[in-house]
């Protein structure tokens, strides 16, 4: 069974963890260094995938975990690349008024409810690549869904929690000034927690039988 109060404590329970943590929210504040974060953050994730229990590691390896976060970017954009179209046309419209106001609000509505749709495989499209090593792997939707299903209710319990723990920390955003850094920092440590449930998740999920 997952346990978010033990995902959360995670990230800061062993000796050493909260400097290295604070040095991953710092990383996370800057563009394209933040590709570290994600690729440490990665690192994590496949350890709980492979079923071990790991601290967090020491900050070692960075060409590892550049080249580990540009894949997740990438595996990213994928996912993601037709829904932001979608938004950002829809936005395009929104400001024409008239009829093309309520078609680009309809073209928005879809375009986020099909970015939650593709989000909702992302973290096993992480896993297939984590597990295969290749990226095409994340991309094979009979696949991801044949293996969520044989673990269904800890995968959507993780998702849902990940969504109401993005929801939550992005109040943060209507802070002025301050809560875009505060939110990208906080993204990080959000960011190893899940990395330990969904982890967990699709390790129950990829095993055979």
């Amino acid at each position: 069974m997952l346990n978010l109060k033990e995902a959360l404590r995670f990230p800061l329970q062993e000796p050493g963890a909260r400097k290295r943590a604070l040095i991953g929210g710092v990383l996370n504040l800057l563009p394209v260094v933040n590709l570290l974060a994600w690729g440490y953050a990665f690192r994590i994730f496949r350890a709980f995938l492979q079923r071990e229990d790991p601290p967090l590691p020491p900050w070692e390896g960075w060409a590892d975990l550049l080249l580990a976060g540009t894949i997740i970017l990438l595996i990213e954009l994928g996912y993601g690349i037709v829904p932001l179209l979608m938004v950002a046309m829809g936005l395009g419209l929104l400001v024409k008024g008239g009829t093309l106001m309520w078609i680009g609000l309809v073209v928005i509505i879809i375009g986020m409810l099909g970015g939650l749709t593709v989000g909702f495989f992302l973290p096993m499209g992480l896993a297939r690549y984590a597990l295969v090593g290749r990226i095409e792997a994340a991309f094979q939707p009979q696949t991801l869904w044949t293996q969520i299903n044989k673990n269904l209710g800890d995968y959507v319990a993780a998702f849902l929690l990940c969504l109401l723990c993005l929801l939550i920390t992005g109040l943060l955003l209507a802070i002025p000034y301050l809560g875009l850094p505060l939110w990208l920092f906080i993204s990080f440590y959000l960011m190893l927690a899940f990395a330990k449930l969904f982890g967990e998740a699709c390790s129950r999920a990829t095993q055979p039988g």
